[in-house]
């Protein structure tokens, strides 16, 4: 059975999370964060965190980070909100992976989820001897995982963690929670919609507010 693990997403082609990342999310985490742009952008020369747009900004903006910096940390990359969309997720690795593959890693691609047929998603070979020199060139477009999915970051990371296990198997998505939290496995195929109801109850444990 495909499993979710805390940024790693095997087996299923990733939706995005945060997973206990939301799937999409989870993915991104696989390439040490990937970003959303065109397979042909440049490695950033930027220091300092990128945020992304916010999703209601509708302005002929599909997702893409917005380069000003902030000063989230010492960490460069493009910071990731709890609640990315889809496409904003997969632009922002597919920029990343475009970078990676420019400065030598060979890239690989898989289609989107059910709900997003169309939508492919960009991977590179992480194993490839090149990854380390283009990890550092491109480290102004790696994605970074929202705070609130980082046990690192949120002190209430394992409570908030089984509060999404529960709500989706509440809600039909029947799954079990691996006990560090890094993620979960599938107990038998999850319903149609399981991209809308992981991202909802991934919003409702993490964003509640202690």
């Amino acid at each position: 059975m495909p499993n979710f693990i805390s940024g790693l997403w095997t087996a299923r082609p990733p939706r995005l999370p945060a997973l206990a990342l939301s799937a999409s999310v989870a993915a991104l985490a696989l390439i040490t964060g990937c970003g959303g742009a065109g397979a042909g952008d440049d490695s950033g020369d930027k220091p300092g965190v990128a945020s992304l747009d916010d999703p209601g900004d509708k302005q002929g903006k599909t997702g893409s980070a917005d380069e000003k910096e902030t000063a989230s940390g010492s960490e460069e990359g493009v910071q990731l909100r709890l609640d990315s969309s889809q496409d904003e997720q997969r632009l922002v690795n597919n920029a990343y992976s475009a970078c990676l593959k420019k400065n030598g890693v060979p890239t690989y691609s898989k289609t989107g989820n059910l709900e997003d047929p169309g939508h492919a998603w960009v991977y590179p070979e992480t194993k490839s001897p090149a990854m380390r020199d283009a990890a550092e060139a491109c480290k102004a477009k790696k994605p970074l995982l929202p705070p609130e999915l980082m046990k690192e970051k949120n002190p209430h990371y394992m409570d908030d963690f089984r509060k999404q296990i529960k709500c989706l198997n509440k809600r039909g998505v029947k799954v079990e929670g691996l006990p560090d939290g890094s993620g979960y496995n599938y107990d038998g195929s999850p319903p149609p919609n399981y991209v809308q109801i992981e991202n909802e109850c991934k919003l409702e444990a993490f964003s509640d507010k202690k």
